[in-house]
């Protein structure tokens, strides 16, 4: 992890960054919520939005 984030360190942005760090929190929060309610979300299908966020970010 730490020799990707080294080689990816001049590639992302700030914008990235925030982008990525928002994205995050969202399924924090997720994983949360299917910790209070019986309604459960299924987080590991919102992970590609970690991906789709990135390449938002670049436009």
């Amino acid at each position: 992890m730490t020799a990707l984030a080294s080689v990816l360190s001049g590639f992302m942005t700030d914008t990235m960054l925030d982008a990525i760090s928002m994205t995050g929190g969202i399924l924090i929060f997720c994983i949360g919520f299917n910790l209070m309610w019986p309604k459960t979300i299924k987080v590991a299908n919102l992970l590609p939005a970690l991906v789709i966020t990135v390449l938002i970010a670049m436009i």
